[in-house]
C-alpha cells in the first residue's frame, strides 16, 4: 500500500501543479500514456507502466514544459522503486527534484514530497 500511495501522490501532484489549459496534441497524448501507466500499475503490470512512462518521459523531455518533465520522472522512477531497480530510481528522483527546487524553491509542498519519496536514497 505504501507504494500506491507514493505513486498516487506523484500523479495528483500532476493535478494540482500543472494548470490545464490549452493542451496540445504532446500534452494529450502525454494524458493518454499517463493513465495507461496507472491502469497497467494498477494491474500490478510494472514493466508494461515502466515502459510506457519511458515513453511519457521522453515526449515530455522533447516538448513539454519542466514541470510534467519532473512529474514523469518521479513517476518513472517510483515504478523503478517499486521493482526494487534502486540505481535506476535514484538519478530520476535527482533530476526530478532539482527541477521542482529551480522551478519552485526549496520550501515549496511538491519539492517535499519529493524529497520525502527519496528517503531511502539519502
Amino acid at each position: 500500500m505504501k507504494t500506491y500511495s507514493r505513486l498516487t501522490l506523484s500523479f495528483l501532484l500532476l493535478i494540482l501543479v500543472v494548470p490545464q489549459v490549452g493542451a496540445d496534441e504532446h500534452e494529450d497524448e502525454w494524458n493518454q500514456l499517463n493513465a495507461q501507466v496507472v491502469a497497467n500499475y494498477k494491474a500490478g503490470k510494472y514493466g508494461v507502466a515502466a515502459k510506457l512512462a519511458e515513453k511519457q518521459l521522453a515526449i515530455a523531455e522533447k516538448h513539454l514544459h519542466t514541470k510534467l518533465v519532473a512529474t514523469s520522472l518521479n513517476n518513472l522512477a517510483a515504478l523503478y522503486y517499486d521493482q526494487g531497480k534502486y540505481a535506476e530510481a535514484e538519478p530520476l528522483y535527482k533530476r526530478a527534484l532539482a527541477i521542482w527546487e529551480k522551478a519552485l524553491g526549496p520550501y515549496w509542498n511538491s519539492y517535499q514530497l519529493s524529497y520525502q519519496f527519496e528517503g531511502g536514497f539519502w
